[in-house]
C-alpha cells in the first residue's frame, strides 16, 4: 500500500474541505435519489415497452408465458440495453449534480427528528453553554461576531458581540473572571460575559497562520493557543499567560486537536497528517511528559471520568478508541457511526454522543453498555457537541446550522 500517496490523497481532501466533506455527507440522500430515479425509469420503461406492443397489435390474443420468453428471446437486445446503459448513466450524473445545499435541505425534509429546533443557519463551528447566564454562545466562519442565544427562549434574536473584523473556529470561556477569549490572526480579543463587550486585546504576533484552537486553562492562568498551520508563517503552538499577556512557551508542536483534562494540568495534543503522534503536555511544567505514536488519525477528543479514559475519534475507522489517559495505552474501542469525528460526553446520564463528518448523524451511546440508544439526523460535517444535562439538551454545529435537540 502506497501510504505517501493515501496520505497525499487525504491532504488534497482536507484542503477542499468546504466541497469535499459536504459532498461526501450528501452521498447517503444522492443514493436513495438516484435509486429511486432509476426504478421510476425502469417501470416507466417497462410499461411504454407494453403499451407500446399492444398498440402495434391491438387485436393479438394474449399469449401463452411460453410464447412470451420466446418472443423475448427472438428479440435484438443490444439497442435496449445499451438505452436503459445509457439512461442509467443520465441519472447518475443529473444525481451527482444536484447542488449540496438542496441535498441537504431535502435530507432534512426526509430525517429531521421532530424535537430538532435550528437555532442559526450558517457555517458556524464552536459553541459553548453558559449555563448561569442562560445563554449559547456561537461562532465561526460565517460571521466575525460572537451570537449569544437565550436558552430559555432559542427561537429570540441573538445578542451580537462588537465585531472584531475576522472570523474563528473557536473561542474559549473564562466564566471565573467573566470573560471569553476570541483569537484572531495577530491577537486575542477579550470580551466581558455576558454583554460580549470588548475588554481588552493581547497581541499574538507570530503565531502562524490558520484555524485555531484555543482552550482557557484554569488552574494555572493560561490560555493556549494551537493553530492547524495552513501556512508556515510563524509558530503553531503558544502558551500566553493572562495576567501579564506575555507568551510563556513557544515550540513548534502541531496539532489539529486540543483536549485540557479537567482535573489535572495535562494537555492533549493530537495528531495530524504531518505527525501521527500524540503528545501530553504538562501546562504547570511547560514539558512534553508523553509522546505516543498510535498509528491512529484521531480527530476530537474527551475524558471519561467515570472509566478514566481518554475516548478519541478516528473518522477512517469509524470508531472510538478508548486509551489511558496518561500513558495512551489502547484499551479497547466503540464503534462509532461512519466518519465519527466530534464526541462529547454527559456524565451525569453515562451518554457519549458521537458526530459524523460523513453520514450526517448523531449517535447517542450508553457509556456502560456501549450500546447505542439512539441516532439521530442532524446534518453534514458535524463539528461541536455541547449536551447540557440537566435539561437533556444537546447543542450541536454542523456545515450549515446551529441545532438542538431533546434527548
Amino acid at each position: 500500500m502506497n501510504i505517501p500517496l493515501i496520505k497525499d490523497l487525504l491532504s488534497w481532501v482536507i484542503d477542499h474541505a468546504d466541497f469535499t466533506f459536504p459532498y461526501a455527507s450528501s452521498v447517503p440522500v444522492r443514493a436513495l435519489i438516484f435509486l429511486f430515479a432509476t426504478l421510476c425509469f425502469f417501470v416507466i420503461a417497462h410499461y411504454i415497452e407494453k403499451w407500446s406492443r399492444k398498440k402495434k397489435n391491438p387485436h393479438q390474443k394474449e399469449q401463452t408465458i411460453d410464447d412470451t420468453v420466446q418472443a423475448k428471446n427472438r428479440r435484438p437486445k443490444t439497442r435496449k440495453t445499451l438505452f436503459h446503459v445509457f439512461a442509467v448513466l443520465v441519472i447518475f450524473l443529473s444525481v451527482a449534480s444536484i447542488r449540496t445545499t438542496y441535498i441537504t435541505k431535502f435530507g432534512k425534509y426526509l430525517f429531521y427528528d421532530k424535537s430538532t429546533q435550528v437555532i442559526v443557519k450558517g457555517d458556524y463551528n464552536w459553541i459553548e453553554l453558559d449555563s448561569e447566564n442562560k445563554l449559547l454562545y456561537v461562532a465561526g466562519h460565517s460571521t466575525d461576531q460572537v451570537l449569544a442565544y437565550d436558552t430559555t427562549n432559542l427561537s429570540n434574536p441573538a445578542k451580537l458581540s462588537e465585531s472584531t473584523n475576522e472570523n474563528a473556529q473557536s473561542f474559549a470561556l473564562n466564566l471565573s473572571a467573566s470573560e471569553m477569549y476570541y483569537p484572531t490572526a495577530d491577537e486575542i480579543i477579550v470580551f466581558n460575559v455576558p454583554d460580549l463587550t470588548i475588554k481588552e486585546r493581547i497581541p499574538i504576533p507570530h503565531l502562524a497562520r490558520g484555524d485555531v484552537w484555543i482552550v482557557w486553562d484554569q488552574q494555572n492562568g493560561q490560555i493556549i493557543l494551537s493553530s492547524e498551520a495552513d501556512e508556515d508563517s510563524g509558530s503553531p503552538f503558544l502558551i500566553i499567560d493572562r495576567k501579564s499577556g506575555n507568551v510563556v512557551y513557544d515550540e513548534p508542536l502541531n496539532a489539529w486537536n486540543i483536549y485540557l483534562n479537567p482535573s489535572q494540568s495535562i494537555l492533549y495534543m493530537g495528531s495530524s497528517f504531518r505527525d501521527d503522534r500524540y503528545y501530553l503536555l504538562d501546562t504547570k511544567s511547560h514539558e512534553v511528559v508523553n509522546s505516543v505514536e498510535t498509528g491512529e488519525f484521531g480527530n476530537r477528543m474527551v475524558l471519561d471520568m467515570s472509566h478514566d479514559e481518554l475516548l478519541i475519534a478516528t473518522p477512517f475507522k469509524s470508531k472510538i478508541i478508548r486509551y489511558d489517559p496518561l500513558t495512551l495505552e489502547n484499551k479497547g474501542s466503540i464503534n462509532g457511526n461512519i466518519g465519527v469525528r466530534s464526541v462529547a460526553i454527559d456524565q451525569k446520564n453515562s451518554l457519549l454522543f458521537a458526530g459524523s463528518i460523513v453520514d450526517n448523524t448523531l449517535r447517542i451511546i450508553d457509556l456502560n453498555t456501549y450500546k447505542v440508544l439512539r441516532t439521530y439526523w442532524v446534518g453534514p460535517w458535524v463539528r461541536s457537541i455541547v449536551p447540557d444535562s440537566e435539561h437533556r439538551l444537546a447543542y450541536i454545529s454542523t456545515r450549515y446550522d446551529v441545532i438542538c435537540i431533546a434527548y
